[in-house]
Parts: structure tokens; C-alpha cells; sequence
């Protein structure tokens, strides 16, 4: 089983490699297995903030060498919204806003699974618009970048 889905996504990443335009992972049935498996690693780290593991909806997904981002929304297990006042947030970066329910994350291959470098509950895009420059990540898995040093 590891090797025909290893396989897939090995596919699934030249595609995305090879393409002069983002392609959106979250729209093709092929790519489920990857994003499965993407989407447990965030919620998984999530789990560590939160205490529970937070029910993710991903609405774009791009990948790129190595890297993923991601674009969501977040509920608790029982599909209502998140109050986040309820969190001590106060060990987050303080650029995180928690406004809202919409998830953006940044996500690195390692080995077989994936680490989540950074991430953010924000309708706003423009809190991580410089990700692609403090992570090495591909620019073109964004929505917005900005001039960063």
C-alpha cells in the first residue's frame, strides 16, 4: 500500500513541479491520500495549542518541492466555531491575530510525514506574506508575498 500511494504522490509532486501556474491539490480526488495525510499533521499540531485536535476543511491546497501551504477553515470537533478567547494564546507569535475560523499553514516533507513551520487563524493573507522568505519556501505557493529581507 505505501509504495503505489508513495508513488502517487511522487506523481503528483513533478506535476506540480512542472507547472508554470499553482495547481490546487484540494480539487483533485488523486491527490486525497497526500492531503490526508497533510491535513492530520496539521491538526496534530494544532492539537498542541488547543488541546483537541480542531476539525480542519481545506479549501486550497498547493505544493511544491518539499513544501506545502495550506488554505481552511477550522471548528471544534462538533463543526461550531472556535472561541479562542478561551486559549492561553500568550507562547504564539504575536503576530497571530486569531480572528475568525479561516487557517492558513506552512508545511515542510520530512521523511514520510510533514512538519508545520508556521501558521495562522486570520481571514487576512497578508500575515504571512513574507513566509516564503523566512522558510525557503517556493513563492508561488502563495496568494500574496511581500518584499521581505
Amino acid at each position: 500500500m505505501r509504495k503505489p500511494s508513495f508513488f502517487l504522490f511522487l506523481l503528483l509532486g513533478q506535476l506540480a513541479f512542472s507547472q508554470g501556474s499553482r495547481v490546487d491539490f484540494a480539487k483533485l480526488e488523486e491527490a486525497l491520500p497526500q492531503r490526508t495525510v497533510i491535513t492530520e499533521a496539521y491538526r496534530n499540531h494544532l492539537k498542541t495549542t488547543f488541546g483537541f485536535p480542531p476539525a480542519i476543511t481545506i479549501d486550497h491546497l498547493y505544493m511544491r518541492n518539499d513544501f506545502a501551504f495550506l488554505v481552511g477553515k477550522m471548528r471544534d470537533n462538533g463543526g461550531k466555531e472556535i472561541d479562542f478567547a478561551r486559549f492561553d494564546l500568550s507562547k504564539q507569535k504575536a503576530f497571530f491575530p486569531f480572528k475568525g475560523q479561516e487557517t492558513r499553514a506552512l508545511l515542510k516533507r520530512k521523511g514520510e510525514g510533514w512538519e508545520v513551520l508556521a501558521w495562522i487563524v486570520s481571514p487576512d493573507d497578508a500575515d504571512c506574506a513574507c513566509w516564503w522568505a523566512e522558510y525557503s519556501a517556493p513563492k508561488e505557493l502563495f496568494d500574496y508575498t511581500d518584499y521581505c529581507r
